[in-house]
């Protein structure tokens, strides 16, 4: 297959006389140079990547490339209770079953988080230099077992409270910033969402398909899809391709060309803008965890990008540029609010039903980090995200998957019909999935399960 950056000519997995993964090779060619990932594994949760162009490829002239980028990841757990004692960027302790500090290793910096007894995230402090900068207290509604306040404190001065509320069955219907609303939703019989502040009509077909989007800035949308149901054309201006897997490989919208390209696990690896030659390149150094990204290369601004995560594999932080930044996120893993190492508030989000971001405030000079909400890759072009488990893109402003998304049970070689409990529910192949991206009792029950 010929790709906008050439062929994806290998991906080469070295293991030792313990099966254990010792080397990871990935390369490509770009007009005649190699673009090269080449990772080595001193233990199964440390490593050490080195990024490399070069006008050839000879893998016994690897070790001596000269390199562009090199990077140590190191992460260590408690041998007896298998708790996140450590990685390359923090250090992790756990006073109490309900509490967890999390430091850096000039002891500037001490975030700490609590959880409730039900195990729900229950309050998070932000400290530089022992003195508090930032606190967020969750509240739910226990009887219902939905999140209703997030009270934010930043600062000791300003302080403002989110508030949600919630339909007879128990879905978000709006949000409010104290006395503001920021957002409002309504549903059809089908659970689909047919009105937002956003958008004043939505239609859909049978198949839960969306057909059309009246927005109230009077614009219209129509969408059409091809034979497999897969998204096609946005208003004949926005055009979308996908492979057998249901992965967008192409995106054109006027004179914005993107291609993205996937390895043999279904990962995004680069997203690339043909036209001008800029790159994305992502990197999954993490054996223990093969769908989380570890480092992105951005070609543009020439910057690695080093990603770290904490106990609950939610992002904690990042390098960038020799510069290290602190990210404290809501229950789900969502960033809300990111300071550098020099206790400096850098940037707040908030999200919407789904993960539309309803507030964006950059304090400083806006910083590359493409991730939003609940911890998931966002592009930024499409304002979709990318499903951790299967790559697949769903709209943040509707909570719908661009392509059919078929229930497991569907995927697997069977003479007989699945076993639907809820046809309703299963039958909807756009809709994202409630259990995994909404606090609701469902959200509830699942962790409260696994946490037993």
């Amino acid at each position: 297959m010929e790709y906008n950056l050439g062929q994806i000519h290998e991906q080469i997995y070295e293991y030792n006389n313990n099966s254990l993964l010792n080397q990871m090779i990935e390369y490509y060619n770009d007009k005649n140079i190699y673009l090269i990932i080449f990772i080595k594994y001193k233990t199964r949760n440390s490593f050490e990547l080195r990024l490399i162009n070069s006008k050839e490829y000879q893998r016994k002239f690897l070790e001596n490339y000269s390199i562009n980028f090199q990077s140590n990841y190191s992460i260590n757990y408690h041998e007896n209770s298998g708790y996140l004692q450590s990685n390359s960027f923090i250090r992790l302790t756990y006073p109490t079953i309900s509490e967890c500090f999390i430091k850096d290793y000039l002891n500037l910096i001490t975030i700490s988080r609590r959880i409730d007894e039900y195990k729900r995230l229950k309050e998070i402090n932000f400290n530089y230099k022992n003195q508090k900068r930032l606190s967020i207290e969750f509240i739910y509604n226990n009887k219902q077992l939905l999140l209703e306040q997030i009270k934010i404190s930043l600062n000791e001065l300003e302080k403002y409270v989110y508030y949600y509320q919630y339909d007879h069955l128990k879905r978000l219907i709006n949000i409010k910033k104290n006395e503001n609303f920021i957002d409002y939703y309504q549903y059809d019989l089908n659970n689909n969402l047919n009105l937002t502040k956003q958008y004043y009509f939505i239609q859909y077909n049978q198949w839960n398909q969306i057909l059309q989007i009246q927005t109230n800035d009077n614009l219209t949308l129509n969408y059409k899809y091809d034979k497999n149901g897969f998204l096609h054309l946005i208003s004949n201006n926005k055009l979308y391709l996908f492979n057998s897997f249901g992965l967008l490989i192409k995106y054109k919208s006027n004179q914005l060309i993107i291609d993205y390209i996937y390895d043999n696990e279904q990962r995004l690896i680069i997203k690339s803008y043909p036209i001008t030659g800029y790159y994305l390149q992502f990197i999954y150094g993490n054996q223990q965890n093969r769908k989380q990204i570890t480092h992105i290369y951005n070609s543009q601004i020439k910057y690695l990008t080093i990603i770290y995560y904490d106990n609950q594999n939610h992002l904690i932080g990042f390098e960038q540029n020799q510069r290290k930044f602190f990210i404290l996120t809501d229950q789900i893993g969502s960033p809300l609010f990111i300071y550098d190492n020099n206790g400096l508030l850098i940037q707040e989000k908030f999200y919407g039903l789904y993960g539309k971001i309803l507030i964006e405030n950059n304090y400083q000079d806006k910083i590359f980090f493409p991730f939003g909400f609940a911890g998931l890759l966002i592009d930024e072009d499409l304002n979709c995200a990318f499903e951790k488990i299967n790559g697949k893109l769903f709209d943040l402003n509707l909570g719908r998957y661009l392509v059919p998304n078929f229930p497991s049970t569907w995927m697997k070689k069977q003479t007989y019909l699945p076993v639907i409990n809820n046809p309703l529910n299963d039958m909807n192949l756009y809709q994202i999935n409630d259990q995994i991206y909404n606090v609701n009792e469902v959200f509830f029950q699942r962790l409260h399960h696994n946490g037993k």
